[in-house]
């Protein structure tokens, strides 16, 4: 079993961290930051993140309407569209198979209401009525939504930046704690499996996915689930993975 060892708790004012917390988001939650060429630091976030197109919809949608008013129907099942994905995210998970077997489902659901056999049933008549519906997107309404759920997202984004930074160097793993500092694990033995068990959230994630750790044992000793940018930093976090450092003692 690996040693797990406190390390002491990181003195940062309030504002010193705010303003760390203000460069991780500009920086594209750290994606776009220099940092040392040994190490790699990604950062789990929780289910509030994949709220951003709902919030994003609501405030691009408010100003596209208010200022092409006719738009409006457009917009509704644009609205309509991202609302379902977002609730669809939060609340399943679909894996490769189960999504391209949802996919064909609704695609034939689709052509079954879109082009209805015979001329009499529910069928016709479904697809007539659902024709024949104008949902229209209120700006106002769309706006005061997005307000309020950007207070959840800003929330979550937080949370990770306080709670979700792992920085991985050839020897070690560093989890960031604010406000009860750092723990260290020592990750010799440890073989490490990337999964991608939700294909909707790698999509929001913008490649997010799972990093699990295993023991000699076959044991899952770590869990990191939905790390940011996984899919596209996994590439580098593999070559720290692979090395090791070596202590030399030159002491006579």
């Amino acid at each position: 079993m690996s040693n797990i060892t406190p390390a002491p708790v990181r003195k940062e004012s309030r504002l010193n961290f705010i303003g760390s917390f203000l460069a991780w988001v500009f920086t594209g939650f750290g994606l776009f930051r220099k940092r040392n060429a040994e190490e790699v630091v990604i950062y789990t976030v929780n289910k509030g993140f994949f709220m951003w197109p709902l919030i994003l919809a609501g405030f691009v949608g408010g100003i596209w309407v208010n200022h092409w008013p006719g738009s409006a129907n457009a917009w509704g099942w644009i609205y309509i569209i991202t609302l379902i994905y977002t609730f669809v995210t939060l609340l399943h998970e679909l894996n490769t198979w189960k999504f391209v077997f949802w996919l064909g489902v609704i695609l034939l659901i689709y052509l079954i209401v879109r082009y209805p056999l015979g001329s009499f049933g529910i069928l016709p008549g479904l697809s007539s009525w659902l024709a024949n519906l104008q949902p229209t997107f209120s700006p106002d309404a769309g706006i005061a939504v997005s307000w309020l759920l950007l207070i959840l997202f800003v929330g979550s984004l937080f949370s990770s930046f306080a709670e979700g930074r792992k920085t991985f160097t050839p020897n070690s793993i560093e989890e960031f704690h604010f406000g009860r500092g750092s723990e260290i694990q020592d990750r010799g033995g440890l073989r490490f499996k990337t999964n991608y068990r939700d294909v909707l959230e790698t999509v929001l994630g913008f490649g997010a996915g799972d990093l699990v750790a295993y023991d000699r044992a076959n044991r899952v000793v770590k869990r990191y689930e939905n790390v940011l940018f996984l899919f596209f930093r996994w590439n580098r976090l593999d070559k720290v993975l692979h090395q090791r450092f070596a202590l030399v003692d030159n002491v006579e």
